[in-house]
């Protein structure tokens, strides 16, 4: 960021943190720890209850400004995250599913994992469903590790200190890629990226305190929670120093982004509140006002060459996937087919009808109800004039 930037987002972040916290979602909650969202769009909490009082911990859904139970006689619930109609919980020694009507399984207990776990905290859940939980060890700067939960409840240890010596008291879990974890330490205040395959670590930022839960918007801005100074800190983007959010809360715990993605809902452990604040950057926050256009059809009276809408009473969808030009200065249209055809056609509202650019059906794999088959892309070479070339990807 320039100099400029940084002092127009240091003084709207210092005008905004200091401003008071809005009134909270629910109240009254004993040690709330964690927040996510559910599939039914609904903000579901984990509440701690009493610290090492077995049976006393639960989850709770915010659900019309009340905390209503879902689930009780959990130990110690602390990180919670949503896959596929589920919720997944970290409970103290071991790791829950849960399903909609609240009904609690054991996806891996203590027994299960190849090294005791001491202090199980965050979840984060990859596309196909792999578990993650981090153990905060004891929380003296020993004993930290990642471990991962495959789809057959099998545990592995993806890193502890041996692997990853930054270690100090693993916290926030986060994907940033189908290969790389963020990791918050609360114990450093200092937030990592981690390589799955084999635990090494890269520092990225620090001075978070207690740092604790982490998550993205859809603009892909990073929030990241400190607990011990009751802050929230955003990281425009990668490489950006952490702007401050929010401050005043006494224990700003395991945050997530709401269902609208307009706020970041923060669990505070020591209020018993879960608050609601803008999800944003002080000073350039994002213009979301629909854009007042009108869509029309480009090419009203445009035929596509040899494709039939149906045929004998079964439909055949055209699927086009593309809409490009060559670069060569004719002023044409190329609009390729997942089922492997390429129609090309003057960039005229007044064109009736397609030529067949390229026809590789015959080796093309297409099928209707396999969406990522078949043509998928189509790009020329910047001096296709000269000599040419095009490359096309498919199945």
């Amino acid at each position: 960021m320039n100099r400029s930037y940084s002092l127009l987002l240091a003084l709207a972040s210092a005008s905004l943190a200091s401003a008071a916290l809005p009134e909270p979602l629910v109240t009254g909650l004993k040690n709330p720890e964690s927040v996510c969202i559910g599939a039914d769009g609904r903000a579901y909490v984990t509440v701690i209850g009493e610290f090492n009082k077995d049976g006393d911990g639960s989850v709770v859904v915010i659900q019309d400004k009340k905390a209503v139970p879902f689930t009780e006689g959990l130990d110690d619930p602390k990180g919670i995250a949503a896959f596929k109609g589920m919720l997944f919980v970290a409970d103290k020694k071991k790791v829950l599913r849960i399903d909609a009507k609240g009904k609690v399984t054991v996806v891996a207990d203590e027994k299960a994992f190849p090294i005791p776990p001491l202090f199980l905290n965050d979840i984060a859940i990859d596309e196909a469903g792999a578990i993650y939980v981090s153990d905060s060890g004891d929380l003296k700067g020993e004993g930290g590790a990642v471990f991962r939960i495959d789809l057959k409840g099998k545990v592995t240890l993806v890193a502890d200190k041996k692997k990853a010596p930054m270690f100090n008291t693993p916290n926030g879990l986060l994907h940033d890629s189908q290969m790389h974890l963020l990791v918050a330490d609360f114990g450093s205040g200092e937030l990592h990226r981690m390589t799955i395959a084999d635990g090494k670590m890269e520092k990225l930022a620090d001075g978070f305190p207690g740092a604790d839960g982490l998550i993205f918007d859809r603009h892909g801005r990073l929030y990241i929670s400190a607990y011990k100074e009751g802050k929230v800190f955003v990281i425009p983007r990668p490489g950006d120093k952490p702007v401050l959010l929010a401050e005043g809360f006494k224990a700003a715990a395991d945050i997530c982004l709401s269902a609208d993605n307009k706020s970041i809902l923060v669990p505070d452990m020591t209020t018993g509140t879960v608050t609601a604040i803008p999800a944003q950057v002080p000073g350039a926050e994002v213009d979301v006002t629909p854009l007042a256009l009108t869509p029309t059809v480009a090419f009203p009276n445009l035929e596509w060459t040899g494709w039939k809408s149906e045929d004998n009473g079964k439909i055949f969808p055209l699927r086009p996937i593309l809409l490009t030009h060559a670069g060569d200065g004719s002023n044409r249209i190329f609009v390729p087919t997942q089922q492997g055809v390429i129609h090309v056609f003057p960039n005229d509202q007044k064109a009736t009808k397609t030529k067949v650019f390229l026809d590789m059906e015959k080796k093309v794999r297409y099928a209707d109800k396999e969406n990522e088959e078949g043509f998928l892309g189509l790009a020329f070479h910047p001096k296709y004039k000269e000599n040419g070339e095009f490359f096309v990807f498919y199945n």
